[in-house]
């Protein structure tokens, strides 16, 4: 791939040869790795593609984050969308929504309407809520009643005093406000304070209206993340 992407421009033909012959390689087997499938997208997009019936679970989220990399965008929430109806969706996809956003606000609106409709929050897990307040976070600019009420349902969720002492892996972040460094040690925590700073900046009443749970932190002005949250395996 690497002598491909170096030749592409030149000698087409040439690099077509060493693109026909990766793909005969990654054909004969259910895995490849991440680096030459995203080179394969970047200079075949459509057998990139094709491959995946063939590829093993997880595959598409490779091919979309190399899609949005290498500006194609639309073509990533195309492949995206034809993934919403297979099961709880993936929510780890903030720079797709990203790029969509700039692109074309009215796709990225509907995909994100779209993704939401197909995502349980009941059976989530706090990493893909967390990941969700991304993608929220994404579109929140276009769309921010939309937004708003993704991080409120996300708030009443980790509202519950149990919530998330069994999940597994915990999470951790750190997290800058103007006065003061919140360290968050749990999910609960950490997901009421992303959820809660998100939203006190484009609906403070509603905001308001959870003070109660989100008291222990002062989030009354901008708030930033810091360390990016950690995966937490507690026995």
């Amino acid at each position: 791939m690497l002598a491909a992407q170096a030749l592409k421009d030149r000698y087409p033909e040439l690099a077509g040869r060493f693109i026909q012959a990766v793909l005969a390689d990654v054909r004969s087997s259910d895995s490849v790795d991440p680096q030459v499938l995203g080179a394969i997208v970047a200079t075949a997009p459509e057998d990139a593609i094709a491959l995946l019936p063939r590829l093993k679970a997880g595959s598409d989220r490779v091919v979309i984050t190399a899609l949005v990399q290498s500006g194609q965008a639309r073509r990533a929430a195309a492949l995206y969308r034809a993934s919403l109806s297979a099961g709880q969706p993936r929510v780890d996809v903030a720079p797709l929504f990203n790029a969509l956003s700039k692109e074309s606000p009215d796709e990225a609106k509907k995909l994100f309407s779209d993704m939401l409709a197909a995502f349980s929050f009941e059976a989530a897990q706090p990493y893909e809520l967390y990941t969700l307040i991304n993608c929220t976070a994404a579109v929140a600019p276009i769309a921010p009643e939309m937004a708003a009420g993704v991080y409120d349902r996300i708030i009443v969720i980790a509202s519950a005093p149990e919530f998330g002492h069994h999940a597994q892996p915990a999470l951790s972040a750190t997290f800058q406000t103007d006065s003061a460094k919140i360290v968050t040690s749990n999910s609960r925590d950490t997901l009421l304070v992303a959820a809660g700073a998100r939203l006190r900046g484009i609906a403070p009443d509603l905001f308001a209206k959870r003070q109660a749970v989100l008291a222990p932190w002062n989030l009354a002005g901008p708030v930033t993340v810091k360390a990016l949250p950690s995966l937490l395996y507690l026995k």
